[in-house]
């Protein structure tokens, strides 16, 4: 028999590329969306349904019977998980996208802290059995682990994934834009603030979607990191950008305090996550980094005349990411 799953936040990066994922898989997908704008790339063969995720009486009404796997990619808060829990009589499995961001050092000092004491050091990967900041609605993380917590302590079949720095194919921050509008634009030279050579490990959609279907089938409860299987330096997002792209400037290095060169994946140190609870369960990465960017550079070129409205975190910034005066000046 076929068998059916449902996505919250289907149209989204990483809705998409599990939907594909589990298509080829041969099951019956189904993408709920807000429906407040016009859903992007969805594969052929999958079904859509506008929801207010929100509303716990539209989502039972449109699991029907239920379903063999349910993924929420949307889940943020202690609520959300209540609202999951109170549907486990319709569902099989339940995946829930949590985030690496949950992961703080023995000093207090997480991805969050940044700002005021610093990003967490560890002695190594991050992994899945490390410290956790403390639950609750502070923050994006705190919310995260009172969501990952409850589900926990309700004895779900679920899979709690964290990913570090998402990319894919609908992302509403594609942090690669930083460099590749640069490229596009034809600038001379592309400052890099700090050291080139760490790592903020990133994480493909389609790698992401291969984890979920592993975990579909192991079964149970799990709670599992989500990141590439070669995380790259700075200097090598740049340089593989630079070579699809045909790119022929140069890198130019810049003190860590300076006010140019602070890329999205500037950090003064690595933050890389372990994978080896996620291959102990069967999963096998889909995609080197370099081979999940060629459609996502494809989808991001795509979006180049109207890129502040498909990309539209970068209007969130502190100050312009593409300040290409104070990088003239400097």
């Amino acid at each position: 028999m076929t068998r059916t799953a449902f996505i919250i936040g289907g149209t989204g990066q990483i809705g998409i590329a599990a939907a594909t994922e589990l298509l080829r898989r041969n099951w019956n997908v189904t993408l709920a969306h807000t429906g407040r704008r016009a859903p992007q790339n969805v594969p052929a063969g999958a079904g859509l349904v506008a929801l207010d995720r929100k509303d716990a009486a539209a989502l039972r009404s449109v699991l029907g019977t239920g379903v063999d796997a349910l993924i929420d990619t949307m889940a943020f808060r202690g609520t959300d998980a209540d609202q999951l829990i109170g549907l486990r009589d319709l569902y099989g499995h339940l995946t829930v996208i949590s985030s690496a961001s949950v992961y703080e050092d023995d000093a207090g000092r997480s991805i969050e802290t940044a700002g005021t004491l610093g990003l967490p050091v560890f002695d190594g990967p991050a992994r899945e059995t490390r410290r956790v900041v403390a639950p609750g609605p502070q923050s994006y993380s705190s919310a995260k682990v009172e969501l990952e917590q409850r589900l926990l302590a309700a004895s779900l079949p679920v899979a709690l994934l964290r990913p570090c720095a998402i990319h894919g194919v609908n992302s509403k921050h594609p942090r690669e834009w930083w460099f590749v509008k640069r490229m596009l634009d034809g600038r001379a030279a592309i400052p890099l603030a700090g050291d080139a050579d760490v790592r903020f490990h990133t994480s493909a959609t389609v790698n992401i979607a291969a984890l979920i279907a592993a975990s579909i089938e192991h079964g149970g409860q799990v709670v599992l990191n989500a990141g590439d299987p070669d995380p790259p330096t700075l200097r090598q997002i740049a340089e593989t950008l630079a070579g699809m792209l045909g790119w022929s400037g140069r890198l130019l290095p810049v003190p860590a305090e300076a006010a140019i060169g602070q890329t999205p994946f500037s950090v003064p140190h690595d933050f890389t996550v372990s994978m080896e609870a996620a291959q102990a369960i069967g999963y096998a990465p889909a995609a080197t980094y370099a081979e999940a960017l060629v459609p996502y550079l494809a989808w991001m070129k795509g979006n180049a005349a109207d890129w502040q409205a498909a990309f539209p975190m970068f209007a969130h910034y502190p100050s312009d990411p593409f300040d290409y005066a104070a990088e003239d000046a400097a």
